[in-house]
């Protein structure tokens, strides 16, 4: 009786789970995509094909990153090389927690599809926010 009443409702909760997790996280991943990343997303018409687009833009986030990392090294190295092993070790922090909140957002649709794409659009929505930041912490 129980397995039946599970099997009843699994969907309905996931469902239910999936639509929460758009609601709380579609905005924020939708927005940090590049232009290129959005058109490809927009064109892609199978799961494997968004899968893609959205593995694409994490890597052009992560490229972005990387870059912006280079640079906040470089003005450490100038201003002040005791900062910089303190900026490091806040960036490998940030990446462990950026990877444990994506796999919580993906764990809202958990057993589904959808859930490896949560978690690259999160993952490519919080590597943008945080290069930003970066940005704007040298301007």
């Amino acid at each position: 009786m129980i397995r039946r009443i599970h099997s009843l409702l699994a969907p309905r909760i996931a469902a239910a789970a999936f639509a929460a997790g758009l609601a709380m996280f579609g905005n924020a991943q939708a927005q940090a995509m590049s232009p290129v990343g959005q058109a490809c997303y927009e064109q892609a018409t199978t799961n494997a094909q968004m899968m893609a687009c959205a593995g694409a833009e994490y890597e052009r986030q992560e490229v972005a990153l990387n870059r912006m990392v280079g640079k906040v090294k470089e003005e450490l190295a100038v201003a002040d090389k005791r900062r910089l092993p303190r900026f490091e070790i806040a960036l490998r922090r940030w990446r462990g927690w950026r990877d444990a909140e994506c796999a919580a957002r993906a764990d809202l649709v958990r057993g589904g599809s959808a859930a490896p794409l949560v978690r690259l659009r999160c993952l490519a929505s919080l590597t943008e926010r945080q290069s930003a930041l970066l940005k704007e912490s040298l301007e």
